[in-house]
């Protein structure tokens, strides 16, 4: 910032300095003792130097002049704000704190060319300390500061929130087959569905047509529940809507049933256990000969003889 007044106080300690000059040629004509001379001249130096700090002096303080305090939007590019210093322009800034989330100090050292831009991706008031100065390390740089209230205000809300049109639908399945859940819905793209199984993540998908759908390749019992679905863009999201999958499994023989021997009049009993998809039915035979037929949703069924006799006699089987 000093260096732009060298002219002026140049031209100010010429002008100081042709009253002495001319004096100084008097004297000498006067045949002058030089002691004299040397005298004066050291008298009108000493006042030249007075008159080149007293132009340095008269010139104004450098400050900012840059705008003090500053409005944006969230979410909407700021109209970027020029930083300045008057009378001398300052050749490098800094700033304290570190500005709001999406704004930046741009300039380089050198240069007094420096702003405050970009898009705030946050609210509120903030208090900045600006620093300007002319050069970084000389021992005759000065530093000006002022502190620039920023205040970023909410952004309206552009765009339609999300909503189902079309919400996913139960499904059921066998073992080994594939199933998916699909879900319509309408709303500001792009949309982002967040699918769940009994609440727990299983699958993030964005799609900006507003459709998506949660597959399975091969459902196995592990893959039976409830599933949910929440859709979302930057306006809102929704409400979660479910959809159950059911997946059936083939029954297996858990406990099978065990000989058995008794006397002649006696009862006689075979239990067969069982898991798998309810309802589950049993087919008991004897000897390749179906006997009875039994449907019980618990998994579990006994086939009776309640006097055995030597015709009872056999192999019994269920399936």
């Amino acid at each position: 910032m000093r260096n732009a007044r060298l002219p002026a106080l140049l031209l100010a300690a010429v002008l100081q300095m042709l009253p002495m000059l001319r004096t100084a040629a008097v004297v000498n004509e006067l045949g002058t003792p030089l002691f004299a001379i040397l005298f004066r001249w050291a008298a009108f130096t000493a006042a030249a130097m007075g008159g080149i700090d007293a132009v340095s002096g008269a010139t104004a303080t450098t400050q900012i002049t840059s705008a003090k305090t500053y409005r944006g939007t969230n979410g909407i590019a700021l109209k970027k704000l020029s930083l300045t210093t008057a009378p001398d322009p300052a050749h490098f800034w800094t700033v304290s704190p570190a500005l709001p989330s999406g704004l930046a100090l741009t300039g380089n050292a050198g240069s007094s060319s420096w702003s405050i831009g970009g898009t705030p991706k946050v609210s509120g008031v903030f208090n900045i300390l600006m620093t300007a100065k002319d050069q970084i390390g000389s021992g005759a740089d000065r530093t000006v500061t002022a502190t620039l209230v920023l205040t970023i205000v909410d952004g309206a809300v552009v765009g339609t929130a999300p909503a189902i049109t079309s919400p996913p639908v139960a499904q059921t399945v066998n073992a080994g087959q594939p199933a998916s859940f699909s879900v319509s819905a309408s709303g500001t793209a792009p949309l982002t569905y967040y699918w769940s199984k009994d609440g727990g993540l299983v699958s993030t998908v964005s799609n900006s047509a507003g459709t998506s759908t949660f597959s399975i390749a091969s459902a196995s019992a592990l893959d039976a529940g409830l599933y949910s679905v929440v859709v979302s863009n930057s306006v809102g999201k929704t409400t979660p809507v479910s959809a159950q999958l059911t997946v059936n499994t083939a029954p297996t023989v858990t406990s099978p049933p065990v000989p058995q021997t008794v006397n002649a009049g006696q009862p006689a009993s075979f239990t067969v256990s069982a898991s798998g998809t309810a309802p589950l039915t049993y087919y008991w035979s004897k000897d390749g000969g179906l006997v009875a037929t039994v449907s019980n949703s618990t998994g579990t069924d006994t086939f009776s003889i309640a006097s055995a006799s030597a015709l009872n006699a056999g192999v019994y089987s269920v399936v």
